[in-house]
């Protein structure tokens, strides 16, 4: 029965209707290439991900079903490529520990049905590490121009990789950063031409540098991100590492303790390489994030969701350089069970949301029979929901409109998709119309 209810879980994670910011993918996608450049443009993330959506779309319409096979199939690549990045490191058997934990952890897999760039943020990520410590520098570049034209955070990671070529693991694993200065200014750029290849994706990036630039001074229309608490920063780890969304304190503290147990127990057989590729891909973007956001708002979780592989690929070199056999497995079965836990953890006491504000509201209106020709909502958080379904159920285009004194629209929220037919400071005179205000959701 469990296993049935796991997998009607995943079927409704994969069919469910979309979601506010899915609805934004798909209205963005709508429009020709060119436009989607201008688009996106005036909202946040660069336009390749609505690129492809709009490839799937073109063929299959809206359905849920094909564009959320999307994110999944960057998912799954992810865990193909993760065994050949850990492959470079470690042993076959605990590359496959590494590919089956990034298949499975929680918080990957919920973002692999989500149709938004983030699967194939973290599938691009993992792919520029492997060529990077395969010497692949034309897949190196490719990957990381893609990468970095998929998500405005991706350039964090990007940097990451000069940050790397700054780092150096001493005797016994103590970390040495040389920052730049008078002494090591000129070995640093001697570095940086001889690898050349490196600043390459920085070249591509650059037509789209003004556009982030334009795009972070516009951020003072309105942001909804808040400064990060010390909570949200705790439970980001468990996020990552296991996928929890929110769990009792007793056992958080037990996990941590796990967690730390297994730190101890193999920190110092762990390769320094992988110990480094954890530290710099892993742990040092959110540190920058948190650190940012102590003076403009940076850090949530999701998009920096690329740490994750990188911050299990510490704990599987821990396993892999265990000498005990029986130490290996008994960490591994550790993770393991962590991980089943976080399923039941997930699925148990957050199952998977049906967003259908829009449709629902569309159901209770036909079974009363009033048929409006106009839809008005004050609510913009619901607004693309509501939109999305009365249209595709018979409402003209245009005729579901966003209510505000102001006709305005929150930025933040996707205001680039909205015309301004669609925002009205005045009620219509007309009496065939529905009002659905925030309390109505």
């Amino acid at each position: 029965m469990e296993i049935k209810s796991l997998v009607e879980q995943f079927y409704t994670l994969w069919t469910q209707d979309y979601w506010r910011d899915e609805l934004f993918t798909i209205f963005v996608s709508r429009n020709s290439y060119y436009d989607i450049i201008l688009l996106t443009a005036k909202d946040f993330n660069p336009p390749l991900f609505y690129f492809l959506t709009k490839v799937v779309s073109d063929s299959f319409k809206d359905s849920p079903f094909y564009l959320r096979q999307i994110p999944l199939f960057f998912h799954i690549l992810s865990s193909l490529v993760s065994y050949k990045l850990a492959r470079l490191f470690v042993s076959k058997l605990s590359s496959s520990l590494y590919a089956l934990l990034v298949l499975t952890n929680t918080f990957l897999v919920f973002y692999s049905f989500e149709l938004r760039p983030y699967s194939a943020m973290v599938f691009l990520t993992i792919l520029s590490v492997y060529f990077f410590f395969s010497k692949n520098k034309v897949g190196f570049v490719i990957s990381n121009v893609l990468g970095l034209y998929t998500h405005t955070y991706y350039l964090i990671f990007y940097l990451m990789f000069f940050v790397f070529q700054k780092l150096k693991i001493v005797q016994k694993y103590k970390i040495e950063i040389l920052f730049v200065n008078v002494s090591t200014l000129f070995s640093d750029l001697k570095l940086i031409i001889l690898k050349r290849y490196l600043l390459l994706p920085l070249i591509f990036y650059l037509p789209w540098v003004p556009v982030l630039i334009a795009q972070t001074i516009s951020k003072n229309k309105g942001f909804w991100l808040e400064k990060v608490t010390i909570f949200e920063l705790f439970s980001s780890v468990f996020t990552y590492l296991g996928g929890f969304n929110y769990i009792p304190v007793i056992l958080t503290i037990v996990i941590l303790v796990i967690y730390l147990a297994i730190v101890r127990l193999g920190f110092n057989k762990i390769k320094s390489k992988i110990s480094k590729i954890s530290l710099v891909f892993g742990f040092f973007p959110i540190v920058i994030s948190v650190l940012v956001s102590l003076f403009t708002p940076v850090f949530t979780v999701r998009y920096l969701i690329f740490t994750v592989p990188f911050l299990l690929l510490f704990f599987v070199g821990l396993i892999d350089n265990q000498q005990k056999n029986i130490k290996a497995v008994l960490m591994s079965l550790v993770l393991i069970l962590i991980m089943i836990y976080s399923y039941v953890d997930y699925f148990a006491f957050n199952n998977p949301t049906n967003y259908r504000y829009g449709y629902l509201a569309y159901e209770v209106l036909s079974e009363t029979n009033i048929k409006p020709e106009q839809i008005i909502t004050n609510s913009p958080i619901h607004y693309f929901g509501i939109k999305y379904y009365f249209e595709r159920e018979g409402i003209k285009s245009g005729n579901v409109q966003y209510f505000n004194l102001n006709k305005t629209f929150p930025h933040f929220i996707g205001d680039v998709v909205i015309e301004e037919k669609e925002l009205i400071n005045r009620y219509p005179q007309q009496a065939n119309y529905i009002y659905l205000g925030e309390k109505d959701f």
